[in-house]
């Protein structure tokens, strides 16, 4: 027992409001652009079994590497800005509206291809409502951007120039069938004016448009212009995107959670410290009063992208936090304690059937080398921990066997990296002989954070998670790829 006063713990009921609000951030973050981003669909199993009294505390990791602000995918092909396929043309660097480039344009229709959400995933897609960022009141926020032209380019994106006012400006986007813009008759063109020259445009088949009407197949130019603005305001980016989907994702759950959040970097460097500790997810009535919920927006909003990927890094900060040994925040302010009853308050005792989430929101695997260090402190095993407590358990019933594919006790490295990666779906390139799970199942998942307080959270029927200790698990959401192995970059 603690020497803290642990205060009991009442029957478990069931709640979905952890497995609720991952499922509507990951559905709001994977967005449907013609499903290329909607790989996985969340299950909407209870997550949890809560207990009254005790809210689950949630920990927000967010990647702000250098990539996150970055308007494209990973993997984005695009690199001429032709636009009539010819072999000759001049040498005026997109002037002319994208007709070559300054490149040979034989065959290259870049001009269309990086206009296309079939093609760049993160552009504006017309199948989509792109909705206004809310703030920690859900009041929508008003946009400051009337219009966005996008006529000229370089090589790889169009160059956008917004606007408070109209002007004369055009903004273009395509949709590519198959992914081909090549041809086109694949090639479905749009362009919207200001001021307008119609009425109305065509919306595609099988939209997911709600600002248009039910069962609309068509849209105003105004309500394209604005859909238009509250994108490159606010989801043009990686960082801007998922910022906004955070937003709107959390915005109902006020007092459900304790919520708090780490950063991968700050001012470029890797994060020594975590942001804030869990607090109450709301805004106290009183003037004087704590804004915890505010302060967790102005946070996502405010985030800056900038330095590399230390994904490791960022989420044993997080769980540090958890296990008590992380006492200072990145402000070097005192941190308080994610397992008292009231986290404000060190003399209000603790409950030991609170559970314990983070969730790691990244756009890519780890840079090379910011896994060192995790070997010797984390190192899979697999020898097992005998958990006691309520229910009991054995040490085999709780071994961890992080052998991976067939082929990870091969003599030949490539072969034993090569099975070592299909396990890992976050592999370094070898750096690190563990991985991104071995860090989070393992470690953060399999070790008693608390050897004071009881072992008696209630397990999680039907959900593969059958722990009762004071633990960490984790959830983590991709944003636009499918990891194989070392990321192969710097500076994010």
């Amino acid at each position: 027992m603690t020497t803290a006063r642990s205060l009991s713990c009442s029957a478990p009921t069931h709640a979905t409001r952890v497995r609720r609000a991952f499922a509507a951030l990951a559905a709001t973050l994977l967005l449907p652009m013609d499903g290329t981003l909607a790989v996985t669909t969340p299950s909407q199993a209870p997550l949890y079994n809560a207990v009254p009294g005790a809210k689950p505390n949630l920990m927000f990791v967010l990647d702000n590497s250098g990539s996150m602000d970055e308007e494209s995918q990973e993997g984005y092909p695009v690199r001429d800005n032709c636009k009539d396929g010819s072999s000759e043309g001049g040498r005026d660097g997109g002037r002319d509206g994208g007709r070559d480039g300054g490149n040979n344009c034989e065959d290259k229709f870049g001009w269309y291809a990086m206009r296309s959400s079939n093609i760049n995933t993160q552009y504006y897609n017309p199948s989509i409502t792109y909705a206004a960022r809310v703030d920690s009141k859900g009041t929508p926020k008003t946009n400051p951007t009337f219009f966005v032209d996008n006529q000229s380019s370089n090589d790889t994106s169009p160059n956008h120039q917004s606007g408070t006012t109209a002007g004369s400006r055009k903004f273009t986007y395509v949709q590519c069938k198959d992914a081909n813009c090549a041809m086109a008759t694949n090639r479905s063109v749009t362009t919207i004016s200001a001021p307008s020259t119609t009425d109305t445009v065509e919306l595609p088949g099988g939209h997911r448009r709600t600002d248009c009407g039910p069962n609309a197949t068509r849209c105003t130019t105004e309500q394209e212009r604005k859909n238009i603005a509250n994108w490159y305001e606010w989801y043009r980016s990686r960082t801007l995107a998922v910022s906004t989907a955070l937003g709107l994702a959390m915005q109902s759950y006020d007092n459900k959670f304790r919520v708090g959040y780490v950063q991968y970097n700050n001012n470029g460097d890797d994060a020594l410290g975590i942001v804030s500790g869990v607090n109450y997810f709301r805004d106290e009535a009183a003037a004087n009063g704590k804004k915890w919920k505010t302060s967790f927006y102005d946070w996502i909003y405010g985030i800056n992208p900038k330095g590399g990927t230390p994904s490791h890094n960022a989420l044993v900060l997080a769980a540090s936090y958890y296990a008590g040994t992380a006492t200072k925040s990145i402000t070097s302010s005192p941190l308080n304690s994610p397992w008292k009853n009231d986290p404000n308050d060190p003399k209000s005792g603790e409950l030991s059937c609170r559970r314990a989430y983070s969730i790691v929101l990244s756009d890519g695997a780890w840079n090379a080398k910011t896994a060192q260090g995790i070997d010797t402190r984390y190192t899979a095993s697999s020898a097992s921990i005998n958990f006691d407590g309520k229910p009991s358990a054995s040490a085999t019933a709780f071994s961890y066997d992080p052998k991976g594919a067939p082929g990870y006790d091969s003599t030949d490295a490539i072969k034993k990296l090569n099975a070592r990666n299909t396990y890992i779906p976050y592999g370094d390139g070898g750096t690190s002989s563990n991985g991104f799970a071995d860090l989070t199942a393992r470690y953060f998942w399999h070790t008693d954070f608390s050897k004071m307080l009881p072992n008696d959270v209630p397990p999680m029927g039907g959900q593969h998670n059958p722990t009762f200790w004071q633990n960490m698990t984790t959830f983590t959401i991709g944003w636009g790829l499918t990891p194989s192995g070392d990321a192969g970059r710097t500076g994010g």
